[in-house]
């Protein structure tokens, strides 16, 4: 049985903690805010926020911006295996 979780973006910035429970947990987590669409995209959490991929709501894309900029060196040593799971989720801070 698979089970849907239904979040904002804003509230996975604002704890993502839970985020990550829950996909730890193997939860989906559906994004209300992105229009039901099945596109992805990714972004950069270099400066430049480069947005790759099919889609990015423009206000999403925004909002994630205050929440990289807080928690880059969390995410680049989680990206560089420097830190695990556990850490990355202690160090992350809400914006």
């Amino acid at each position: 049985m698979t089970i849907v979780i239904p979040s904002s973006s804003t509230e996975i910035m604002a704890n993502p903690a839970r985020f990550l429970d829950d996909v730890r947990a193997g939860r989906v987590v559906y994004l209300t805010d992105l229009g039901g669409t099945s596109k992805s995209a990714s972004m950069a959490i270099h400066p430049d926020y480069g947005i790759r991929g099919e889609y990015l709501v423009p206000p999403v894309a925004e909002q994630a911006r205050p929440f990289i900029d807080r928690n880059r060196e969390a995410l680049l040593d989680y990206w560089e295996c420097r830190i695990d799971t556990a850490e990355l989720i202690e160090r992350l801070k809400p914006v």
